[in-house]
């Protein structure tokens, strides 16, 4: 299995998986037909390119 090619939004981080919230909560948004990825009340649904890392969102 190959890995996932993951980086943070904001600081660049590589990722090897998505955080946990991600995994748990993913709908398709019909109108753009991308999957989003639900990352907590601060920062709701965002697709694969705006994931933000744990270190980030343990900072903000």
């Amino acid at each position: 299995m190959g890995k996932l090619n993951l980086h943070c939004c904001i600081c660049g981080k590589s990722m090897e998986t998505l955080p946990q919230c991600c995994g748990q909560d993913m709908t398709l948004n019909e109108e753009t037909g991308q999957i989003e990825y639900y990352m907590g009340p601060k920062y709701g649904y965002r697709t694969i390119e705006k994931i933000v890392c744990l270190d980030c969102q343990e900072k903000e």
